[in-house]
């Protein structure tokens, strides 16, 4: 059963088909999935947009970038695969690169999987404790969430040993089995998923292996501004940063721009010779309805990268 099965068994009755399968839309035609243990035991789930031409005969010798979407389910992947999906569609007049779109995520759907199929809701407000624990550098209790949501001090704080499940596992297992190229490869996520992404930017593993980070809203609050302290400690270790960021926040979270304006300055300071920052407030945005602007101005900034790397 695909994941768009998966979706769709969890439907209101009324809502459904009245045949018995669902087909999922073009834009998802090339999605398959993939799932992937961790070295401590975690299970994960890859979630993988192919482009529409790759298994086509004329492309065997095509190799693709492959852009790399943290916290990728509910909402992100999805926003991103008809992104590179459409906007192919839409650009063929001029250049616009075909991605391979990578989504991960905790692998939890046995947990929450019913007679009927998922309990989407339940899975959702599962994923939220793997989030912090993945994506966030420190154990510290969240001062976001709504009422009544779980405690994050317990589980939170182990970024760094994601990040080396990244660059060390999942990296190489997609290179392995696709055809990919090691240029261009680009790392994205919102909120949480941003807050990983920063993280990924400054570890030694994954900094080396990204050359692209986009980070929308990333909860650089965290921890009494844990980010900036991580930031310090890459610092002393006297190794440039080497990468081209892209980072967004919506002009309704005021806190949100001010924190990334700091942290650019920061970033800035240290005058690394192969480091470009942008950042993109998007007018009229909150936290929440920035997702979708995100995702396509990214990818737009992306494709623009992209471009200018081609030879």
């Amino acid at each position: 059963m695909s994941w768009w099965d998966c979706l769709a068994g969890c439907w209101p009755r009324s809502c459904r088909w009245s045949h018995e399968r669902v087909s999922a839309p073009l834009v998802f035609d090339s999605c398959i999935v993939r799932r992937i243990c961790s070295s401590s035991g975690l299970n994960y789930k890859l979630i993988i947009s192919l482009p529409h031409s790759y298994n086509h005969p004329e492309a065997s010798r095509e190799s693709y970038p492959v852009v790399y979407a943290l916290d990728a389910e509910p909402y992100l992947f999805p926003l991103l695969a008809v992104v590179a999906r459409t906007e192919h569609f839409f650009k063929r007049s001029t250049w616009f690169p075909d991605l391979i779109i990578v989504g991960i995520t905790a692998d939890l759907e046995k947990d929450c999987q019913n007679s009927s199929g998922i309990n989407v809701k339940k899975l959702w407000d599962e994923l939220r404790p793997t989030r912090a624990r993945d994506y966030l550098p420190t154990s510290a209790e969240s001062p976001w969430g709504a009422p009544g949501a779980s405690s994050l001090k317990d589980v939170s704080g182990h970024a760094s040993t994601f990040c080396d499940f990244l660059s060390s596992m999942v990296v190489p297992y997609v290179d392995h089995h696709f055809r990919t190229t090691k240029q261009g490869r680009a790392l994205i996520g919102k909120s949480f998923g941003g807050s990983g992404v920063a993280h990924a930017m400054l570890d030694a593993g994954c900094s080396r292996c990204f050359q692209y980070f986009l980070l929308g809203s990333p909860s650089l609050a965290w921890d009494n501004k844990a980010f900036f302290r991580l930031e310090e400690e890459h610092h002393r270790t006297l190794t440039p940063l080497e990468a081209c960021v892209y980072a967004s926040c919506g002009s309704k979270e005021e806190s949100q721009k001010q924190l990334l304006q700091d942290f650019r300055s920061v970033l800035e300071s240290r005058c690394y010779p192969n480091l470009s920052i942008t950042l993109e407030v998007v007018e009229g945005e909150d936290h929440g309805s920035l997702s979708y602007p995100f995702a396509c101005r990214s990818m737009r900034w992306l494709r623009d990268r992209l471009a200018d790397t081609r030879i």
